[in-house]
This record gives structure tokens, sequence and C-alpha cells, in this order.
């Protein structure tokens, strides 16, 4: 309905049908993989949570709309019962978030695994689909190539599309980016866009914070570009622009400081240390080998910078096809292997320092 009503309009919603398919398809694999494979996980252990929950609301109505509304924490244990079933994630609040959220959508999942992810799938699909016509709109030429890398890489729609963490804050990355786009760039409904960028900032601070750090200088920097490019005349530009993206950097980081409280763990001063004790944690031995080295190095710039061609390798590149040691890490290998391929590519196509 959704398609047919928009496509003459909308050219792109061709690849409406394709794209939700596939994101609930990942969905449905990632519900798999958990239940077959792994036989559980934190997907099984969020939708278990939210039963719990939805249970709850049938049985207290004005216990479940707090939990739901206004989180769980050990004080709300006394609304459970062995009956109705005990929580695991109210510790913090981005688990307590996730169950909160996927605690409605069991409701019209019949309280059933696959039916309530495909929920979640469908309403996550939207800010995914939003961000994509934002793209759109700046490289109409390229709508099939837009489409692939939005919709149709397989890491993205299986890590991206069930009861995970990595599904909420995708969707708000993309609801932020579409009314930043709209209400600042355009400045189209400026009000009701702030209203959901702040929403989404919201989703995206309380699950994963760190990923506000990377966004934030980075529309900023988007904000300085589209107001230089509205200025006439060349010299101007130039001799502004300098100004201009060092005010905005300076911002960023006095913003990201004072948001310090609100980023908990990964606020500016215990970032470095935060990913050193990440990086720790990987060489435990329950990953079984499934994760990997870049060496020791302290919480200092220099100490970061000294290893950071090893981390964006990996984390860009790895697992290697050779470093394969079953089957999910096979399917990441070859995806990695393309993108490995692909970005030889690019650096050949444009030459090194036109990369840059």
């Amino acid at each position: 309905m959704i398609q047919k009503r928009r496509i003459e309009e909308f050219p792109e919603y061709r690849f409406y049908i394709p794209a939700l398919t596939m994101k609930m398809l990942g969905g449905i694999g990632l519900c798999l993989v958990y239940t077959v494979y792994y036989t559980g996980g934190d997907t099984t252990q969020y939708f278990s949570d939210s039963v719990t929950v939805n249970k709850l609301l049938f049985t207290n109505p004005a216990a479940g709309i707090d939990v739901i509304f206004n989180g769980l924490n050990l004080e709300k244990l006394v609304y459970f019962n062995p009956e109705i079933g005990y929580p695991v994630y109210f510790r913090e609040a981005s688990t307590s978030f996730v169950v909160q959220v996927v605690s409605l959508c069991s409701i019209f999942g019949f309280r059933s695994y696959i039916p309530t992810t495909i929920i979640v799938s469908w309403v996550s699909f939207i800010g995914i689909w939003n961000l994509f016509r934002v793209f759109l709109k700046e490289f109409p030429q390229l709508a099939r190539q837009m489409a692939i890398a939005m919709f149709f890489i397989p890491s993205v729609l299986f890590w991206g599309s069930g009861i995970l963490k990595d599904t909420f804050t995708l969707s708000a990355i993309g609801y932020f980016t579409f009314s930043f786009y709209t209400g600042v760039i355009q400045r189209k409904n400026f009000f009701r866009n702030l209203l959901i960028m702040i929403f989404a900032s919201y989703v995206i601070i309380i699950v994963k914070p760190y990923i506000y750090i990377a966004l934030l200088p980075g529309v900023l920097l988007w904000y300085v570009n589209a107001f230089i490019s509205r200025i006439s005349g060349q010299f101007l530009k130039f001799a502004i622009a300098p100004i201009f993206v060092i005010v905005t950097i300076s911002f960023s980081i006095l913003l990201i400081n004072y948001l310090g409280s609100s980023l908990g763990k990964f606020s500016a001063d215990q970032l470095l240390e935060r990913a050193r004790i990440t990086q720790q944690d990987l060489k435990a031995s329950y990953y079984k080998g499934s994760s990997f080295d870049i060496g020791d190095f302290d919480n200092s710039i220099t100490g970061i910078l000294a290893v950071s061609h090893k981390a964006l390798a990996a984390g860009l590149f790895r697992p290697y096809l050779l470093e394969s040691k079953n089957l999910l890490m096979f399917v990441s290998g070859i995806e990695n292997t393309f993108f490995l391929l692909f970005t030889l590519r690019v650096l050949f196509r444009v030459r090194f320092f036109g990369f840059f």
C-alpha cells in the first residue's frame, strides 16, 4: 500500500519492497542462528524479558506502563513474580530501553519470537529508508548504488534487523540524519524535525553513546559546508571556511564534554581508557579465538595512534577468509574480502592522494 501510494511521485519506492523484504529476512536469520546454532544469546534474552514485561502489563497495567515508559531498575523487581517471570536486563538503561520497546512490539507479535522480530525489523526500517532518501536527494544518479549500500549488505542486515541494540541505533541514525537534512540543511518544518532529532539523540545516547561522539562532529561540519556553499564569492568562501571549521570542531569538543555525564563510560575523559579495556577483553579465552589482538597500548593519543592502522584494518576487513573457523566467519570473510578489493579499486581509480 505504501509503495503503490508513493511510487508515482517518488520513483525510489521501487526499492521499498525488496529492501523491506531483505530487512525482515535479516531479522529472521538472526532468530534462526541464535536459536538453532547458538541456542541463545542477547537477542533471545531481550525477547524473553519483553514477554515478561508484556505479561506484567496485562496483569498489573499500572506497573506495566511504569516499566515500559520509565524503564527497569532494581526497585521495580517487586512488580514481578514467579508466574510472570523476572527480567534479566534491568541493571543498565541501554538494555532496559531495548526491552521497553520490544515489549510493545511483542503485543502485536503475540509474544512470539519471529513475528515480534519482523515487527521490530519493519519499524526500524523506516529510519534506514529515510537515510536512503537523504543521500538520494544529494546523489540522484546513484540510486542503485545507494540502495545496495543501504539495504543489501549481509552483515548489516544480520546485525541491524533483529532484536539487538544495533537495530535501534542504526534506525535512530537514519531518523537523526533525515531530520537534520530536512530541518537544518533544507530549512523545512524545523521545529518538527528538531523534536525528531532530540528523540533520536536520546535513543543513541542511552543505547550506544559512542555513536553520538562520531555523529555529532560530522553533522556540524555538514552544516558549515552547507552554510559556506550559500556564500557568493570564491575569495570570501576560502577566507572564512577554515575559521568555521575550527569553530565547529571546538564546539563539538565542548558539547561532547558537556554531555559527559550522559555518555557515562564513553565520555571524553574516559573514552581512551574504555578502548584499552575493550581491547583487553577481546583477548579473553571465552571468545575461543573468534576475536583479534592489535597488541597492547596505553590510553593516550599517541598510544592509540600507534595501533590505529591495525584497528582500522581489523574493523573494516577482518575476519579474513583464511581466518574463518566456522560457517558464520566464512560468510563474513567473503563480505570482508569484497570490501577489501572494493577499497583497493577505489584507491587505484582515484589515486592515493585523490582519495583524501
